[in-house]
């Protein structure tokens, strides 16, 4: 069984705040996990808060492997660079490396920019992606969505976050909080197509409420999840292939640990059961 995952191409002593990602490095990184995977969502094009410069040559990567791809313009309080990271995704468009554009990542929940200006730059990918028939969205936290029903009309496909464990929720409960959340947005978007961006657990970090994070923890979310998602075709993508060593702090160390691989490429304890079906 193939899982689509959230995708970045970092090694454990990388940043995007200092790192140029070679063709070879992307190229490798993707091939391995090219057996586990049909389809991948990225974050950033060009520079800026991701500075995911890799994301120009990423689209061909996958191409050649055979994956499909969710390319993602990163879109923040920078509109200079907002202007940028979309131009970037509609070459990519122009150039067939798209087959799902999503127009910045949780923004609303950051309250980077207004839903008015959100959905200004949805419909300037839109003029590039319509043509081409590649659907086009945003993807935010579900309770963002809900409040901001003028985005859920705008997009083709409607993508949402969902994270049980930063809800505090028992790992016990923690499916069951996706389904209720999963329906609250079907309820919202009548007809349209429904991803779920992220979920995930981490195998590391701070105990939150109920949430408990540890590699049983992250094994058990990841065969529940997934389990409950083919039960009922729920389209997703997996958050994350790698552990993302850069992102944890003192405050946050769980940030570095949602991989189902670590950061060096080794599987974590109990994922292989989903790849084995």
């Amino acid at each position: 069984y193939k899982v689509p995952f959230d995708f970045s191409p970092f090694l454990p002593e990388q940043s995007p705040a200092w790192t140029i990602v070679s063709q070879p490095q992307l190229t490798a990184r993707m091939r391995f996990i090219a057996p586990y995977t049909n389809w991948v969502r990225t974050f950033g094009c060009g520079g800026g808060l991701e500075k995911a410069r890799y994301a120009r040559r990423l689209g061909l990567v996958a191409r050649q492997l055979g994956i499909q791809i969710a390319f993602g313009a990163w879109l923040s309080t920078d509109l200079a660079e907002n202007d940028r990271q979309v131009a970037c995704l509609i070459n990519a468009i122009q150039a067939g490396q798209v087959d799902l554009a999503v127009v910045g990542s949780e923004t609303l929940y950051r309250n980077d920019l207004t839903a008015a200006k959100l959905i200004e730059y949805v419909e300037r990918v839109k003029q590039a992606a319509q043509p081409r028939g590649i659907p086009v969205t945003t993807s935010d936290t579900y309770d963002e969505l809900l409040n901001h029903p003028a985005v859920i009309t705008a997009v083709d496909v409607v993508m949402f976050t969902v994270y049980p464990y930063w809800e505090e929720i028992s790992i016990d409960q923690a499916v069951a909080r996706v389904a209720s959340a999963y329906q609250s947005i079907l309820a919202a978007a009548p007809g349209k197509p429904i991803y779920i961006a992220e979920t995930g657990w981490p195998s590391c970090g701070t105990v939150r409420g109920n949430a408990v994070p540890s590699l049983a923890n992250a094994a058990r979310y990841f065969i529940e999840f997934v389990s409950w998602a083919r039960a009922n075709g729920i389209n997703y993508f997996y958050f994350e292939a790698f552990d993302e060593a850069w992102k944890a702090t003192p405050e946050n160390p769980e940030e570095g640990c949602w991989g189902v691989w670590n950061e060096n490429g080794n599987l974590k304890p109990g994922m292989q059961r989903v790849f084995d079906g």
